[in-house]
């Protein structure tokens, strides 16, 4: 007869990307569409981006989302040069071209300078 060999719930947990995920830079994850960002982000190997992909998780219908992350998995790796987030940012904004979907923009501070280079421009326009 043969002995089955249990597994601890530590070496499930360390196999898999929950503690990597939850644990990450000592933050945790409050909600879905965090956690959807994270994931996004693994999957296309863009770690360095997780905050927009959160966003467009939050902002975005999820299927439209979906569709660009697996058009981007699926693009061919010799033709998209291992940057996956350019083909999938190209994808995302086809898709919500055609769907009339306005996406999220994400608000920077306006230095003083830019401010007034701004009013210039403006000036000399009118």
């Amino acid at each position: 007869m043969k002995k089955i060999e249990f597994k601890s719930t530590k070496s499930i947990l360390l196999k898999n990307d929950f503690i990597d995920r939850l644990t990450s830079r000592g933050k945790y994850i409050r909600t879905e569409h965090q956690d959807y960002g994270i994931r996004l982000s693994v999957r296309l190997g863009d770690r360095n981006h997780k905050a927009l992909y959160m966003r467009l998780a939050k902002d975005l219908p999820r299927n439209i989302v979906e569709k660009a992350a697996q058009f981007a998995i699926d693009y061919p790796e010799a033709q998209n040069n291992g940057n996956k987030g350019k083909i999938f940012m190209w994808k995302l904004k086809g898709l919500c071209l055609e769907k009339n979907i306005k996406i999220p923009a994400v608000k920077r501070k306006i230095t003083k300078k830019k401010q007034i280079k701004l009013i210039q421009k403006e000036m000399i326009f009118k």
